[in-house]
């Protein structure tokens, strides 16, 4: 292994801990800060989402401790064992999704590897639930912004048998009309929103840190739209889900080593939730609400397993029951440093020998992204080392580094592959253009300004986002 790569762990490693700090601090002064009510400690005691897991829900119980700055719903997602949550079945959500099988095209390599796959992500004695939906909203009686529950599973008194899973889908369903209601009014107050964005965020991200990262990265987009004498007025949907196992002390050594071991657990659950509840916003929400206001543009935006997450519900969108096809603009979606395998957009693709005869591979689930209508850019950097350290834990070669950038310099992909590489410029113009005219994924070499795998939220990655925004 080179010094310089050793160094450069060692270098980020320590520049994660000083980074996670506050984070740290933050969790100790929570355990004495605001206390729950007995409805919280009840339903989190019912939901088996206690302790460390706590964190994703923290919205819940100190619901004006932290918030978006900008018009935006937080949709909070959970985990818990199936019979605490009303779901009977032991699989995927058969009235929701269709399997890969029925949903696509698939040719006799790819078809069994995307099946097996599809059922081993579902087949969980936990499943994933919408436990509350927080909207923030700008109040002009006082200049502020106001703090708005649309649904609270802690708020509720458990009922026998449990309901909570379909209450989920109901808030989910709510937040679609608020969210009409939101762009019809903004039309007539003739400042209407410029854009949709959907965004997640990956692992080792609890809720606070989530929402901050939102703020953050929407705040150097504004900033760098406002440096072109543009307005920049985004509609926010943002998850939150519990990424992580384990708690966040670094003294205790077996809390840490839950945490880490967590990786591939975590990239199944990123998955799960692509398949179904951010499937469903990408491919039924988002598409109603382009209709109310066809100028409007989507823009997800992924960061690390929230790119898997995205670009999983964007390419899943044949599986969904009721998905709305798209007649306006397609959607542009942007992964930042993401932590998915570069052979997602290859077909045919198997793992080689021993692996493929212990486990399966994921059937190139991407591979149809010259025919949709998405406009994708990926970014990477020479400097991430994390992403290249999951195919240790996962054996996939991530787009967000070298080892994705090596996939996507081969034969059969390369032809697909737009690249551009330092900040964005007038040539980055042409790139997206060029990437756009060809249908292919426009790959940026971010390694001039994204220094490490978190570092997603500088001023250079909010104006290469707006410059993508702006070119397509």
């Amino acid at each position: 292994m080179p010094i310089e790569f050793l160094h450069r762990l060692s270098s980020q490693t320590i520049s994660q801990l000083w980074r996670f700090l506050p984070v740290f601090f933050a969790m100790a002064l929570a355990q004495c800060g605001p206390p729950k009510s007995e409805a919280v400690i009840k339903a989190e005691n019912a939901f088996g989402t206690v302790g460390a897991d706590a964190r994703y829900h923290a919205l819940v119980w100190q619901d004006y401790s932290f918030g978006m700055r900008h018009h935006s719903y937080i949709v909070g997602i959970e985990k818990a064992e199936r019979d605490k949550i009303g779901v009977a079945f032991r699989t995927y959500d058969t009235g929701r999704l269709k399997p890969p099988n029925e949903a696509f095209d698939l040719s006799a390599i790819d078809e069994p590897q995307q099946t097996t796959k599809f059922e081993r992500i579902n087949n969980d004695i936990r499943a994933m639930f919408v436990s509350h939906v927080v909207a923030h909203r700008f109040d002009p009686d006082t200049a502020g912004m106001r703090t708005e529950f649309l649904y609270d599973a802690y708020a509720i008194e458990p009922s026998d048998p449990p309901t909570t899973y379909e209450d989920g889908w109901n808030a989910i369903a709510q937040m679609e009309r608020y969210l009409k209601s939101d762009i019809e009014n903004a039309k007539a107050r003739g400042v209407p929103f410029t854009h949709l964005m959907f965004l997640s965020m990956g692992w080792n991200n609890d809720q606070v840190v989530a929402v901050s990262a939102y703020d953050a990265i929407l705040s150097q987009i504004s900033d760098a739209a406002r440096t072109d004498v543009e307005v920049f007025r985004p509609l926010v949907i943002g998850l939150t889900w519990p990424s992580v196992w384990g708690g966040t002390s670094i003294v205790d050594t077996l809390n840490r080593i839950a945490h880490v071991g967590s990786y591939p657990a975590k990239a199944n659950d990123s998955d799960e939730i692509g398949f179904l509840f951010a499937n469903h916003i990408m491919n039924s929400t988002l598409p109603k609400l382009e209709q109310v206001d066809p100028s409007l543009q989507t823009v997800a935006i992924g960061h690390s397993m929230g790119a898997r997450i995205l670009s999983r519900a964007y390419f899943s969108g044949p599986m969904l029951r009721n998905e709305v096809r798209r007649t306006g603009q397609p959607p542009i979606i942007i992964g930042l440093q993401g932590a998915f395998s570069a052979n997602r957009f290859r077909q045919d693709h198997q793992l080689i020998p021993p692996f493929r005869w212990v486990t399966v591979g994921e059937g190139g689930p991407y591979q149809s992204f010259q025919e949709d209508q998405a406009r994708i850019a990926l970014t990477w950097a020479r400097g991430d080392i994390y992403n290249p350290l999951a195919r240790f834990a996962t054996g996939a070669a991530h787009v967000g580094g070298f080892a994705g950038n090596r996939i996507f310099k081969k034969d059969e992909i390369e032809p697909k592959i737009t690249r551009f590489k330092g900040i964005p410029d007038t040539d980055l113009i042409a790139a997206c253009q060029a990437a756009d005219e060809d249908n292919d994924i426009l790959y940026v070499d971010a390694s001039e300004y994204i220094g490490e795998h978190s570092d997603v939220r500088n001023p250079e990655v909010g104006k290469l986002v707006w410059s993508l925004m702006q070119c397509w």
